[in-house]
């Protein structure tokens, strides 16, 4: 009896290796034809595997315009492919690997379209290979220039006038409407609390800012945050001076599970964060092409953390991933997503941790409303 389970133990065995061998690595890129009720567009999907074993994806639209969409998690199932595109709203494929690993047959499903459309999407050789679109058409500004904004807007924001944002366009355009406080906790990464002496009118009043680079190319943050500084500087009259104070902060370290996201598939340096009502009740919020130093901005302005941050994780370079948590004080609802410290630590491998630390604060010496345009 006992060489019996022994032998169909190792069978189980055997039979399982043969089939983890039989999935091929779908690593690489696929290209096929989406029939969309729009029309018909190409796309190349690019499959990456990390080095701990997560997959993610970067899918092109060649047939449309705009920059290239970033899949940070990808599910493998046997032979199954499957991913959401949040960003192409919350579109989502399946489809299965050929026994011979050269095509990949699915559906995708998306809010326009009343039924899955079918997607078979093959490996393609070097000679039937689709050429890849650039993804802006510009090239990074060199590091060692220093930009400033050619020309320049500054006008009070009318409360009448719906609309708050921020936005940089490549480097062609900058555009904001928001305090000059806020401006000043962006460019030094701050937590309101970490700017001292500020007036009221520092705090409260809306400005609609809009300006143009006199240099071409696509600017690092240190470039941008540089080029807003001089702004402030030169229309503001803007003084100021560095101090380190301890106080109540948190921690940003990376968890024991380790980083789970990916790196950034756009070549634009510029991070993009946009909330949204989740699938199952909460925020979701897709990050792309973001570096630490974007994420401790976004952490600092969240309510429930209400507090500096200060980032220990030593992490470089930008990362894509999507972060869904539910709100202190919204009603989790069942199969919800998890509160927003879990929800760093499970999904994207970061950890926040209360302490009291040494930070730094920005002291206004002077400050004056803005000059005429």
């Amino acid at each position: 009896m006992r060489n019996c389970c022994l032998r169909i133990a190792l069978l189980l065995v055997f039979v399982g290796s043969v089939r983890a061998q039989s999935v091929p690595d779908v690593s690489g890129d696929w290209q096929g034809t989406l029939h969309l009720p729009d029309g018909d567009t190409r796309v190349v999907l690019r499959l990456t595997k990390s080095e701990r074993g997560a997959w993610s994806a970067a899918l092109y639209e060649l047939d449309k315009t705009g920059p290239v969409t970033s899949i940070p998690v990808v599910t493998m199932q046997g032979d199954t492919v499957k991913f959401t595109a949040v960003y192409l709203n919350n579109s989502r494929y399946a489809g299965k690997v050929s026994a011979d690993g050269k095509s990949l047959m699915g559906t995708w499903s998306m809010a326009a379209a009343p039924q899955p459309i079918p997607l078979t999407m093959i490996r393609p050789t070097k000679e039937t290979a689709w050429e890849l679109p650039s993804d802006t058409g510009e090239v990074m500004s060199p590091a060692d220039a220093d930009p400033s904004f050619a020309a320049v807007t500054i006008k009070p924001h009318d409360p009448n006038r719906p609309g708050v944002g921020y936005h940089w366009q490549g480097g062609r355009n900058f555009g904001t409407t928001t305090t000059v406080a806020w401006m000043i906790d962006y460019i030094y990464g701050l937590h309101k609390s970490q700017l001292v002496n500020a007036p009221a009118w520092v705090m409260e009043d809306w400005f609609d800012f809009q300006g143009v680079p006199d240099t071409p190319g696509l600017f690092t943050q240190e470039q941008k945050n540089g080029m807003m500084r001089k702004m402030l500087e030169e229309r503001f009259k803007l003084k100021t001076h560095h101090e380190q104070r301890t106080m109540a902060a948190f921690v940003l370290t990376v968890a024991k599970s380790g980083p789970k996201m990916v790196r950034a598939v756009a070549a634009d340096p510029g991070a993009s964060m946009f909330g949204r009502p989740g699938p199952n009740g909460g925020i979701m919020l897709p990050v792309r092409c973001a570096a630490m130093w974007d994420m401790v901005t976004f952490l600092q302005g969240e309510n429930e953390i209400g507090r500096p941050v200060v980032d220990q994780t030593k992490i470089q370079g930008r990362y894509d991933f999507d972060l869904e948590w539910t709100p202190e004080g919204m009603e989790v609802l069942p199969g919800g997503p998890p509160g927003i410290y879990t929800a760093l630590e499970e999904q994207a491998g970061l950890k926040l941790t209360r302490g009291t630390v040494p930070v730094d604060v920005i002291v206004i010496d002077h400050v004056e409303r803005p000059s005429e345009n």
